[in-house]
């Protein structure tokens, strides 16, 4: 995964503080998150790759250690877990509520669960994933951001992708961009649903 993804809320009123270009932390790599915390001043941070509300609960605690280092008030910095990437982590999704209250969202990566199970992007197993995922979210008391169906070419989300993902309850989305990221505009193409 990248340093940061983008986070494209379906409306202003989904808008994130700090902004929509989020960085991202990993599991296991904790020496790093002073630095990313004292770079970028994130208010919401990514945790990549999260299995269960374990994974949230140690990442609430290593979070509180980089944010003491920085003279942060603890549990200043939010995160949105990205908590259906595998298999195990989707049998994982309802042990996120109440395990920390810096979860503000749940998100996927589509291509990643694709990878792990072995379907394609666009399946029935992947909407699978993709529902589990919003019911979830629901159950947290927190939104989903979705994860678009391929790569994005050109600027951003296509309408049609944009409207069926919330209809089926998504806040937004967890854009990457390939190689570059930047301000995403929703009124440019991806893979219509």
């Amino acid at each position: 995964m990248p340093e940061h993804l983008i986070i494209q809320a379906y409306s202003d009123a989904r808008r994130l503080p700090g902004g929509d270009l989020l960085p991202v932390i990993r599991l296991g790599n904790e020496a790093t998150w002073s630095r990313v915390l004292g770079e970028s001043a994130a208010a919401v941070v990514i945790l990549e790759n999260c299995r269960s509300g374990a994974d949230l609960q140690h990442a609430h605690m290593a979070l509180s250690v980089a944010e003491a280092r920085l003279g942060i008030a603890e549990a200043t910095t939010r995160i949105i877990a990205s908590a259906a990437d595998t298999a195990e982590s989707v049998l994982g999704l309802a042990s996120y509520a109440g395990k920390s209250p810096r979860l503000v969202g749940l998100t996927w990566d589509r291509a990643a669960f694709c990878a792990d199970i072995g379907c394609g992007l666009i399946s029935e197993t992947a909407e699978a994933a993709r529902l589990q995922l919003v019911i979830a979210a629901r159950a947290a008391g927190v939104v989903a951001y979705d994860s678009p169906k391929a790569k994005i070419g050109g600027d951003g989300l296509s309408e049609a992708f944009i409207e069926h993902s919330r209809s089926l309850g998504f806040h937004g989305a967890v854009l990457l961009t390939q190689g570059r990221c930047g301000r995403i505009s929703s009124n440019t193409s991806l893979a219509s649903e």
